[in-house]
């Protein structure tokens, strides 16, 4: 029965990946679903991503949408579809191997890539319009190398890297990873789904504080931008403040800055201090946590912007 099956909504690139953990885990009730892999980050075009997701409540009794930052490259359904919930991270490789690691990699200019990656770098060298020579230019001026993230299921990943090096001209290496932290990820969706009655935390929480303002609840999806750089999406938001699903805890006290998009054209800008931070239940993943920001340094202008976004989330 629907109700029972859980849909892992994931980027192409980790099929085999996701289908490996499910097969070996003996989930019956667990099915892998893709989404199209982005090759340009930078392109302004967007995908709707409502072509991905299962219409039919027969097929899926809840779908987790899993992306990295390439979820801002997808258009979201304007209302929130039934059963759907969004697992965001501010790197995908954070699904293979512990954030410090990344992270460091990352700050080292190695250019990370996985078997599933591998299989398509030839496409993707293409689509940002690159040959031989000006590929070995772009590539040297942005890394220091290729890294191979190798979970153990791609299919002559170690030719393709040596290919791919050759093309860039950069060196190449190998890291063994496996399967387990994704697997300990993925385990972490599938309970997380299973004890969905079981109401988080932070959620009890919010609910029973006292608020100066009331607090505005979305029936669909939005991403807000915070500090620059992460889309995070945006769960309930009032004249003061706004509560958000992030990849980490964050420090109380702290404040950071958030872009929130009316439209294509317009946004408005804000600035918040984290007045909560903990790990929520109810999003997929060991990398859910919810947090609450109070607004500061509003003004006039903000806060007429903010009543016209108000007005547009109304039923």
């Amino acid at each position: 029965m629907a109700k029972k099956t859980l849909c892992l909504l994931i980027c192409e690139n980790y099929k085999r990946e996701a289908e490996a953990v499910v097969e070996t885990g003996s989930l019956p009730d667990v099915k892998v679903l893709t989404f199209p892999a982005v090759c340009d980050p930078a392109t302004d075009e967007k995908k709707p991503l409502s072509g991905y997701i299962p219409s039919s409540k027969a097929r899926c009794g809840q779908t987790v949408f899993i992306a990295g930052r390439c979820a801002g490259q997808f258009e979201l359904p304007s209302e929130k579809p039934a059963g759907f919930r969004l697992c965001l991270l501010d790197q995908c490789f954070y699904l293979f191997l512990n954030r410090g690691l990344i992270d460091n990699y990352l700050k080292e200019r190695m250019c990370l890539q996985t078997p599933g990656l591998l299989d398509k770098w030839s496409q993707c060298v293409k689509e940002l319009g690159l040959n031989r020579k000006t590929a070995k230019k772009f590539f040297k001026k942005s890394s220091a190398g290729l890294l191979l993230l190798d979970t153990g299921v791609g299919r002559n990943s170690g030719k393709k890297l040596q290919r791919f090096a050759s093309f860039t001209g950069l060196p190449g290496e190998t890291l063994p990873v496996g399967l387990d932290y994704f697997r300990l990820f993925l385990n972490d969706v599938i309970r997380s789904w299973r004890a969905e009655g079981v109401r988080s935390a932070s959620a009890a929480v919010a609910g029973q504080e006292k608020r100066r303002y009331n607090r505005l609840s979305l029936n669909r999806i939005c991403l807000v931008e915070m500090n620059d750089s992460e889309m995070v999406e945006l769960k309930d938001i009032s004249l003061g403040g706004i509560r958000l699903n992030v990849s980490r805890p964050l420090p109380a006290g702290r404040s950071h800055s958030v872009k929130i998009f009316p439209s294509i054209k317009s946004e408005i800008q804000l600035t918040g201090t984290v007045v909560w931070s903990s790990r929520k239940e109810a999003c997929a993943g060991p990398s859910g946590y919810e947090m609450g920001l109070e607004f500061v340094n509003m003004d006039e202008n903000i806060e007429r912007s903010l009543k016209q976004f108000f007005k547009s989330l109304a039923p």
